[in-house]
């Protein structure tokens, strides 16, 4: 899709679904290059969502629920760099 198109302040963004569900799995920011990926549970929820995906700059919000409850809980952001400066030091 392109906002704007033809004009200076157009933007290019490209969407990709999940055809069983109907549900967004990835938005792409043609522009900056910049990819937020998002994970579905097996009944389409949103599980978890990436910004940044595939940079140093990545974080993931992870959603967790519970069924029986009937609640949701934002497990939080997960920071890529911290997570391989965790993995450095495990080694």
């Amino acid at each position: 899709m392109t906002a704007a198109a033809g004009r200076p302040e157009s933007r290019a963004t490209d969407y990709q679904y999940d055809c069983g569900f109907g549900a967004v799995t990835r938005i792409t920011d043609r522009d900056n290059n910049v990819v937020k990926t998002i994970l579905l549970d097996s009944i389409g929820r949103q599980a978890s969502v990436t910004d940044a995906f595939g940079t140093l700059l990545a974080r993931t919000m992870q959603t967790m629920y519970d069924d029986t409850n009937r609640t949701e809980r934002d497990a939080g952001l997960r920071l890529a760099r911290q997570c391989l400066c965790m993995t450095r030091r495990g080694r």
